[in-house]
């Protein structure tokens, strides 16, 4: 397991986990199907320290500290 801010872009992964007690940021993750046992494209890191990944209901943007609080593995 990793953090999803510390995976490498253009891989596959599975969500194991996510470790927020922000009910505002956990809201916003479900409503863009991310949440344990999803699988997500991680897409790019971009200049401005957001990660573009893309999940069954489309493509997000996360900012740094939300992708920190999200753990991935590799998908198979």
């Amino acid at each position: 397991m990793l953090l999803m801010s510390e995976a490498e872009t253009g891989k596959h992964y599975l969500v194991s986990g996510i470790y927020e007690r922000d009910r505002q940021l956990l809201e916003f993750l479900e409503t863009r199907g991310i949440r344990p046992g999803v699988k997500l494209d991680l897409l790019e890191r971009n200049y401005d320290q957001t990660i573009s990944v893309r999940t069954a209901k489309g493509a997000v943007i996360l900012g740094r500290l939300s992708a920190e609080s999200v753990w991935v593995a590799p998908a198979a």
